[in-house]
């Protein structure tokens, strides 16, 4: 019998994590804005997924952010069996 191999493109794998992350961050915005991921910055290692993702300055003070930002992180490890760390950007 014949195997098929397929390829995955890395851009379509991205795109899965950030569909898969993107409504955790939406249901625990911050105001009225949800942090933005910056899509191109993703990466993955050591079978973590860095996520980068930006806060509409004065919005929230920092360590209320980074409280967040790792709630958000224990939530999706639980549900999505994904190991995710976001990464504040500018």
């Amino acid at each position: 019998m014949a195997t098929m191999t397929v390829k995955i493109e890395p851009e379509s794998i991205a795109q899965e994590i950030v569909g898969r992350v993107r409504p955790y961050l939406e249901r625990n915005p911050i105001g009225e804005t949800a942090p933005e991921i910056i899509e191109d910055a993703l990466h993955l290692e050591e079978g973590w997924w860095y996520i980068p993702v930006r806060l509409q300055a004065g919005e929230m003070r920092a360590y209320e952010y980074y409280d967040l930002l790792t709630d958000v992180e224990d939530e999706i490890k639980e549900r999505e069996h994904l190991m995710v760390l976001f990464v504040p950007a500018n």
